[in-house]
């Protein structure tokens, strides 16, 4: 290897860094504008469509109320079988 080689190796691996660093900054850039689309296109059209807009938090009182109901039943069963584990075990 000769001294002048070296000195290329480094300016090559100094470049290729700066590539990969705007690189980086254009992968993020593109993530943030497409979630900021994604986002704004769920928001407008739930902004603007009344109808659906009530049918989505209708949908989501159902979901959460389904889950309440759910926990309410499932935790008592499962201190009672604790209960019962531990005064036998």
């Amino acid at each position: 290897m000769c001294p002048g080689d070296i000195l290329h190796q480094t300016s090559e691996r100094k470049s290729d860094e700066g590539d990969n660093e705007v690189e980086k900054v254009l992968f993020y850039f593109v993530i943030a504008l497409g979630f900021a689309t994604g986002l704004r296109g769920v928001i407008g059209t739930l902004w603007l469509k009344k109808n659906w807009r009530h049918a989505y938090f209708r949908w989501v009182e159902d979901v959460a109320d389904k889950i309440y109901v759910a926990v309410v039943i499932k935790v008592p069963k499962i201190k009672k079988k604790m209960m019962r584990n531990h005064v036998h075990g």
